[in-house]
């Protein structure tokens, strides 16, 4: 089947929280306030180069990232893509469809002028992947939550 890997619509995102939260109980999908959601999308598409792309088969979404894109001074002013938030749905897993997902990513962030791209919140298990993508492991992430 052909995953159709494009920019995601509004009125996409509850296929897509869905993808977050497809390991919970039903429920929780419908208890969620979409209203944070919606917002935070909006806010998204009104930032430069902060895509939010999800991989489609037959009318499903399956899987979806986001790729932020920074400019700085770090390393003469490379500009820097990050990827955030790879979901694959849980039948779909294991397939291939993570590393489409991730050369897509890195295809977009060649086109927005970048020349590092990083990895943010990926499991453990998704180091072989990555490996053979051709990533390789540097230092430590540290973060804090600012709420």
């Amino acid at each position: 089947m052909a995953i159709i890997i494009r920019q995601a619509r509004r009125a996409e995102l509850g296929r897509i929280v869905g993808l977050f939260v497809e390991d919970q109980a039903d429920a929780i999908l419908e208890a969620l306030n979409m209203d944070v959601y919606e917002v935070a999308f909006d806010a998204m598409e009104a930032e430069r180069d902060n895509l939010l792309i999800v991989g489609e088969e037959n009318g499903r979404i399956v899987a979806c990232y986001q790729l932020a894109c920074l400019s700085g001074l770090v390393d003469h002013g490379a500009r820097r893509a990050l990827v955030a938030g790879l979901r694959v749905a849980a039948d779909r897993a294991g397939q291939g469809i993570e590393a489409r997902m991730l050369e897509d990513a890195k295809s977009r962030a060649r086109a927005l002028r970048c020349r590092l791209i990083e990895i943010a919140e990926m499991p453990e298990t998704a180091a072989d992947l990555l490996d053979g993508l051709g990533f390789t492991a540097s230092g430590t992430t540290y973060r804090q939550r600012l709420d």
